[in-house]
């Protein structure tokens, strides 16, 4: 576990954030979020930076991550237009992003669901930069759009297959003869037989 700020890093999110499905910045992005490490004015401001104060989605409260990729109205809104155009159930809430995180992470069913927050959360970024460098809006139903896109895009996990098909092996028992036969599973384990017969 690992401190910043006062902020907690629990481990358990770091490795399998990497292992999620979808765009490699998206993901990269995430964790730098979570580690505070995007250049939002708080950040900014910390290392002697003067800049404007205010969100420039909202126009209204200090624009700080928290903020920014949790409690600002326009990410709000986008997380419900993005979250109805793909039909997932679940809500992005929390006193905090890690927490927000941690919610999100043990409320979706698979891999691709636990996808979602780093999609948006760059949707939102790229929102922001429209609105500093570009001083125009970046509509929300695009953004919605696009995301759904990249999220459908993502393949659908594939539940373990329990069972196989066993075909009934033809053996001619007039001579020796010997089966091979071997399997794994998910998690990389393994294991083999083999019968060997000779007729008497």
């Amino acid at each position: 576990m690992m401190s910043q700020k006062g902020w907690e890093i629990p481990g358990w999110w770091v490795k399998p954030l990497w292992k999620l499905k979808g765009p490699a910045k998206t993901k990269l992005f995430f964790w730098c979020v979570l580690f505070q490490k995007v250049p939002t004015w708080d950040f900014l401001q910390r290392r002697g930076r003067i800049g404007p104060g205010r969100c420039p989605l909202c126009k209204d409260s200090a624009k700080t991550a928290q903020h920014l990729f949790l409690f600002c109205p326009f990410n709000s809104s986008l997380w419900a237009a993005t979250l109805c155009l793909i039909n997932v159930p679940h809500r992005w809430e929390g006193q905090g992003l890690l927490e927000a995180w941690q919610n999100w992470w043990h409320s979706s069913l698979n891999e691709r669901e636990r996808s979602i927050p780093f999609i948006i959360t760059w949707g939102t970024w790229l929102a922001r930069n429209q609105a500093i460098f570009k001083d125009s809006a970046f509509p929300i139903g695009r953004l919605a759009a696009e995301g759904a896109a990249i999220y459908e895009s993502i393949p659908i996990p594939q539940a373990p297959n329990s069972s196989r098909a066993v075909c009934q092996e033809v053996i001619r028992q007039s001579m020796p003869w010997a089966y091979f036969d071997g399997a794994s599973d998910i998690n990389g384990r393994c294991g083999a037989g083999l019968i060997i017969h000779f007729q008497k």
